[in-house]
């Protein structure tokens, strides 16, 4: 935050003696600068932040974050020339909380991206808190946002978008094969917007020396620059909590193979559902923490062995680096940081696009990521793309939904079984026990991890249904007095896959 003279005129025009001429408390004081220069509001959840007059813009921060403390131990110490100490801090900070929830008024906050009915709005995230807005009719730079934009330690601006680039500039910069590129800035283009659907999870996968890496830091300098662009996965899930809270676009370097609990929390992350949270140990006081984010992980091994993972991932492998095609770092960073306003004002312009054709834009037979899918079929024609997008997109989804029953012995045996079925009707056990005795080999149900019990079953089933259905397999569960009876029936889209034996 930068104050100027003005601005501190009018800090010091606050009196530090009240009617009687006696000395006011210092928690008053604090009180005092918030109301004259803030305006208290909360959002859903009932946390408190203020919008601050900074001399000519406003920023928002949330009450309980350092950079507000930070703004008003700098206005009280030009006030009275003196620090503040934490008990009046403190004190200062339960009333302005308190104003902000009760009195306030209510209203959403967002970090780096907005959309509302006709607009989107991206936080350039400069000192002078300007923001893109998009619209059908094209983009423009306003000085004072709309929509109530936060920021956290290490987001870093945008670079301001030019006219007159081409998307092929970026395809030069980045090692992907031709049919791979589409999904790529597809990926991209779903950064930018704010609205329905689930954001893809980008998993870029490759042998050492292909770019992962960079890439991936490529991607996050066009959708959300930060201080440190990638990072290793936490070792606590609570950690990676933090990071998506603090993060736009999470970005993961470096995975070999993830947990179920890992798994499931980017699952989160992707469709926005809440997860719950203790906020301390030893209460009971609970954090609803709903997060929607893009995310980008990197890797050589398998990431998404879990069909729940897979299925919202966009996997892309890729190639080995020719020694023609191989570019120092300083070459390369060179040429992406001069090229990199035109591919942002490219995709600006192709996001416009979107906007303007996504009410009448149609994909038969449309995937399970649909927002997603629609959301760049609406965009191609921007990049003078002709039905590009959908075709690498569906056969991405066909390879992947493969690789995820091929990895899983339990789905790759269900789809054995239904070969030559039309239909199959029994209980947990009696599937497992057919599966065991005549399609699932005997060194695999020896080992410890194989499916010992009926819950189990159900379990695995419900997870890969979505792979299930792609190929043709619908499963379905009751409850009958009995126990649970399972159905499972070959659909007219049936098809044989390759099964690794």
């Amino acid at each position: 935050m930068h104050s100027n003279n003005n601005y501190n005129e009018r800090v010091l025009d606050i009196s530090l003696h009240d009617d009687n001429d006696k000395k006011k408390p210092y928690s008053q004081l604090l009180v005092e600068i918030t109301n004259k220069f803030c305006i208290l509001f909360h959002n859903d959840d009932q946390e408190a932040y203020a919008k601050i007059d900074v001399g000519s813009h406003k920023e928002v921060w949330a009450i309980k974050s350092r950079g507000f403390k930070m703004w008003l131990g700098e206005q009280f110490h030009i006030l009275t020339d003196k620090g503040v100490n934490s008990n009046s801090l403190k004190d200062a900070l339960s009333t302005i909380e308190a104003k902000a929830v009760f009195n306030g008024d209510r209203e959403e906050v967002h970090l780096r991206v907005a959309q509302t009915q006709d607009a989107i709005y991206i936080d350039i995230c400069n000192d002078n808190w300007e923001v893109i807005k998009v619209t059908k009719s094209g983009y423009k730079i306003l000085k004072e946002s709309p929509v109530a934009f936060i920021r956290s330690n290490g987001m870093q601006p945008l670079v301001k978008p030019q006219s007159g680039g081409d998307i092929k500039m970026l395809k030069e910069l980045i090692n992907v094969k031709s049919e791979d590129f589409p999904l790529l800035v597809g990926w991209l283009l779903m950064t930018m917007q704010a609205g329905e659907g689930a954001m893809p999870i980008l998993i870029l996968m490759g042998e050492q020396n292909t770019g992962k890496s960079e890439i991936s830091t490529m991607l996050r300098q066009l959708s959300d620059p930060h201080s440190s662009p990638i990072r290793t996965l936490p070792t606590k899930e609570d950690h990676l909590a933090v990071m998506a809270f603090n993060n736009y676009v999470m970005a993961l370097d470096n995975l070999s193979g993830i947990t179920p609990s890992y798994s499931d929390f980017l699952c989160c992350c992707s469709t926005g559902a809440s997860q719950s949270k203790r906020q301390h140990y030893a209460d009971t006081d609970e954090i609803l923490i709903k997060i929607k984010r893009p995310i980008i992980a990197n890797g050589i091994d398998d990431i998404a062995r879990r069909g729940d993972l897979a299925s919202r991932s966009v996997i892309i492998n890729l190639p080995i680096l020719s020694n023609d095609k191989r570019k120092s770092k300083k070459e390369l960073w060179g040429l992406f940081n001069k090229n990199q306003p035109l591919i942002y004002g490219v995709l600006l312009e192709a996001l416009s696009h979107a906007m303007r054709n996504i009410d009448n834009t149609t994909i038969n037979n449309i995937p399970r990521m649909a927002d997603f899918a629609l959301w760049v079929k609406a965009a191609e024609g921007s990049f003078g793309w002709k039905d590009k997008f959908m075709p690498n997109y569906q056969n991405n989804i066909d390879n992947l939904i493969s690789s995820t029953i091929d990895g899983s012995p339990f789905a790759t045996g269900v789809v054995k079984f239904m070969t030559g079925r039309t239909d199959w009707e029994g209980s947990a056990q009696t599937l497992l026990d057919l599966l065991e005795s005549d399609y699932i080999d005997i060194k695999i149900t020896n080992k410890k991890n194989w499916i010992q019990t009926p819950k189990k079953v159900m379990s695995e089933l419900r997870r890969h249904s979505p792979a299930f259905k792609t190929v043709g397999i619908d499963v379905k569960t009751k409850r009958e007095s009995s126990g649970n009876v399972i159905t499972i029936t070959r659909l007219d889209n049936y098809h044989n896959l390759k099964i690794a034996s």
